[in-house]
């Protein structure tokens, strides 16, 4: 058995709490995925680098986030079932995505994790613009103007931080996005550019601006929401004043320098202003700032103050510095109470502030007020972090540099410069005691800062959480690899634009998916490293490949994505052809017979979605292959192809075809596996006639009408049929189709006449029908007489209204709680599912309104108002 299959035996020790760790597989049964559906919290499957179609309808199941970023590529009815999960869905290893799977996947109610995709049709972004929950597409590197105005309706945070340049037109649209939005790749930003951003109401995110002009920052100091601009180096006095008028948070730390002037301007903003970078700060413009009336936050400040320490009084260096209002997030309370809480939280919220976890190896001085009048606190509290020399007389006190500690204190009175405020608030305790000797000097938030360098210091704030985006940095230490190979989860570093062979070395040690689709070249000595890996590898920036990385690259064990070549020698594709999982080339354009007869010798996914020809001499040899075969690209098939690809072992998809002969549907209907023909839009009665005889799942979401000559031809088939292009539906069709044996899925349609959902309501096999916006409520009480699984979208399902039980059967009168009635119907259940597929009764609570209990198979029972 392969230690890479995650088996239904596996499944129930680990719904059984006997093993906790699913990242080593790659593959799941569909048993096994049926076991794990079940369990109560998140799910991580990110080793997964395949999915069939029915194990993607038992994972939809499941109530929790779920995890599957090792996918490299989703089938259509995979994705299709993946949009019936109602909870965080992380995809962020495909790399690219069907205009179906798109319209699919925009049904899932969620948040949803897309950073892998490098591009987005138009169509794809109309679906994901009615996608409810926030949208990850951080991998995007370009949008068409038509693509941004579809996004612009999303009613969700957005993020779309891979894009580096923008049109004015494709910004004018996403200005008009309401609510977060991520645009931190973006390199510059022109004046109109500005001016329509101006204009976004929600948070917005800038961080990859290196300059600013005035009248840019003039423009974007009216907007509205918080502003994050952490990448400018400088900022002109006139800038920093137009953007001391913004009036939300605003975040400056990449700026290592700060005028007299600008201090002054910005000691007037009204919210939270962060300056991290800033290594030094003239007398001047610490008193300007002092008078700020918010959050100040100066993490990188390095000032010297001569303190009142025991045993003896100490220079110390002010490494970062940070004032809040202390009764920040509170609202009202007992005072006492809240005390206390601020009291018992201090120190967890000091490291975290400086740090992002909630204990460091920094000892932590609080130095407790005496409260006001009424048990007031102080207005604020300041954070110091502070060093000085070692402490002597400890065994380290050779070898250290300095010694540390973060001290916190209370004020009333905040005019004052931050070393006056450390001076005066920092009480004399013994540093000796509390203080922890260094051997290396903190590093200053100014190389944090750095956008282009992943330190380690960077690295351990992702591992603890408090960075959540690694991908824009475009270089990586060796240490910070190293780290970063111990996180647990995929890693995207699709920013990397070089990488040394010592950081090849240690990210390889990483065990789950991993992305440097940013690397446009590899040594060879990079690709010895790296075919090291256990789990997904994506490298879609090369744009060729070498014979000895080739040779070296398919040892790694997980799929592997090289869709950025455009070419392929036969030795490559010989040496790709070893590789043991997923393999993606779907940058290719053209392929030559002796390279197609190679690569049909790789075993498992092969994409060559990017073929727009083939010929049927490279056609004989895919027929070979073993494993799902995505030819996309394709927009036309000789009759010899045809005959040719179904003898192929898997799934076929060829999305690309507009049009098809006679005989190539003959042929085609031989298949033995699923059959994808998305790019038709229409069928004749002959073709439905003859590609009805083939027996698998069958995809044809390019149908937008159906003929009840099609219909009726197609009814005759055994097996699942997806017509989720059908916008209507006649009754005549759907009385046909209803005759079909298998899955049948409709969810293109909006709207169902009480005809056609009397008579679809007696189709034997799984209903789709996740399109409906509304029911009649005589549609509604037929569907709610269907017997097989039925798939309603949220809107639809609540005109459904189920049965009610008669009460004369189930007499409730005796229960006093809706405890006592979820106990009673828990115990009748079994029975009455012999009667009705989602059974309810109505009661009246102990407070006397009227109720109805209702029961499914994937929620249980719950309560709610009738």
């Amino acid at each position: 058995m392969s230690l890479t299959l995650l088996t239904k035996e596996i499944a129930d020790k680990f719904h059984a709490e006997e093993i906790d760790d699913l990242k080593s597989f790659t593959e799941i049964t569909d048993e096994a995925a049926e076991v794990i559906s079940k369990h109560n919290w998140g799910l991580g499957l990110l080793g997964l680098t395949s999915l069939s179609d029915a194990a993607a309808e038992e994972l939809s199941k499941h109530v929790g986030d779920l995890g599957l970023n090792g996918l490299t590529s989703l089938s259509d009815a995979a994705a299709e079932a993946l949009s019936k999960h109602r909870f965080i869905l992380g995809l962020n290893g495909l790399t690219s995505l069907s205009d179906v799977a798109a319209k699919a996947l925009s049904k899932h109610v969620g948040d949803l994790s897309l950073n892998g995709l490098t591009s987005l049709s138009d169509a794809a972004a109309q679906a994901f613009s009615k996608h409810v929950g926030d949208l990850g597409l951080n991998g995007l590197t370009s949008l068409s103007d038509a693509a941004a105005e579809a996004l612009s309706k999303h009613e969700r945070n957005l993020g779309l931080n891979g894009l580096t340049s923008l049109s004015d037109a494709a910004v004018e649209a996403l200005s008009k996005h309401e609510r977060n939005l991520g645009l931190n790749g973006l390199m510059s930003l022109s004046d109109a550019a500005a001016k329509a951003l101006s204009k976004h109401e929600r948070n917005l995110g800038l961080n990859g601006l290196t300059s600013l002009s005035d009248a840019a920052a003039q423009a974007l100091s009216k907007h509205v929401g918080d502003l994050g601009l952490n990448g400018l180096t400088s900022l002109s006095d006139a800038a920093a004043e137009a953007l001391s008028k913004h009036e939300r948070n605003l975040g400056l730390n990449g700026l290592t320098s700060l005028s007299d002037a600008a201090a002054q301007a910005f000691s007037k903003h009204v919210g939270d202003l962060g300056l991290n970078g800033l290594t030094s700060l003239s007398d001047a413009a610490a008193e300007a700032l002092s008078k700020h009336e918010r959050n100040l936050v100066l993490n990188g400040l390095t000032m010297t103050v001569n303190l009142n320490l025991q045993p003896r009084r100490r220079d110390c260096t002010i490494r970062s510095f940070l004032m809040q209002n202390s009764y920040d997030g509170y609202l009202e309370g007992d005072i006492s109470s809240i005390n206390g809480h601020i009291f018992e939280e201090l120190a967890e919220n000091a490291a975290r502030a400086f740090w992002g976890v909630a204990s460091n190896d920094v000892p932590i001085h609080v130095i407790f007020p005496v409260t006001k009048n009424e048990g007031w606190l102080p207005a604020y509290v300041c954070f110091a972090l502070l060093s000085s020399s070692p402490v002597e007389g400890r065994l380290d006190s050779a070898e250290c540099q300095r010694s540390e500690c973060l001290c916190c204190w209370f004020v009333d009175d905040r005019n004052k410069t931050i070393s006056e405020l450390v001076q005066q608030g920092v009480e004399p305790f013994d540093w000796g005691k509390v203080a922890v000797n260094r051997s290396c000097f903190y590093q200053n938030n100014t190389e944090l800062m750095n956008k282009a360098l992943l330190t380690n210091e960077i690295a351990g704030k992702f591992l603890a959480g408090d960075i959540a985006d690694i991908e824009s940095f475009s270089e990586i230490t060796d240490t910070a690899a190293e780290s970063l190979a111990q996180h647990e989860g995929g890693l995207t570093l699709d920013g990397l634009t070089s990488l040394s062979d010592a950081a090849a070395e240690a990210l390889a040690k990483h065990e789950w998916e991993l992305s440097l689709s940013g690397l446009t070249s590899l040594s060879d000595a990079a690709a010895e490293a790296l075919a090291k890996h256990e789990g997904g590898l994506t490298l879609d920036g090369l744009a060729r490949l070498s014979d000895a990385a080739a040779e070296l690259l398919p040892k790694q064990k997980g799929s592997l994505s090289f869709n950025g070549l455009t070419s392929l020698s036969n030795t490559a594709a010989q040496a790709l052809a070893k590789h043991e999982g997923a393999l993606s080339l779907a940058g290719l354009t053209s392929l030559s017979d002796a390279t197609a007869e190679a690569l049909a010798k790789h075993e498992g996914e092969l994409s060559l979605a990017g073929l727009t020809s083939l010929s049927d001499a490279a056609a004989e040899a895919l027929a070979m292959h073993e494993g799902g075969l995505t030819l996309d690209g394709l927009t036309r098939l000789s009759d010899a192809a045809a005959e040719l690809l179904p003898k192929q072992k898997g799934s076929l998809s060829i999305n690309g075809l507009t049009s098809l002969s006679n005989t190539a549907a003959q042929a085609l209907a031989k298949h033995e596996g699923e059959l994808s023909l998305a790019g038709l839009t229409s069928l004749s009665d002959e073709v439905a006639e003859v590609i009805a005889k083939h027996e698998g799942a069958l995809f044809f979401a390019g149908l937008t009408s159906l003929r009840d000559t099609v219909a009726e031809a197609l009814a005759k088939r055994k097996g699942s049929l997806h017509l989720d292009g059908l916008t209507t539906l006649s009754d005549a069709a759907a009385e046909l189709l209803a005759k079909q044996k298998g899955s049948l899925s409709l969810d293109g349609l909006t709207s169902l006449s009480d005809a056609a959902a009397e008579v679809l309501a007696k189709h034997e096999g799984a209903l789709y029908l996740l399109g409906l916006t509304s029911l009649s409520d005589a549609a509604a009480e037929s569907l709610s007489k269907y017997r097989g699984e039925l798939s309603l979208s949220d809107e639809a399902s609540r005109f459904a209204i189920v049965e009610v039980f008669p009460k004369d059967e189930w007499d409730f009168s005796y229960c006093s709680s809706a405890e006592g009635i979820i106990t009673e119907l828990e115990a009748c259940i079994n029975n009455y599912l012999k009667h009705a597929p989602c059974p309810s009764v109505t009661f009246i609570d102990e407070t006397g309104k009227k109720k109805v209990a209702l029961f499914d198979t994937r929620h249980g029972i719950s309560i709610e108002d009738t």
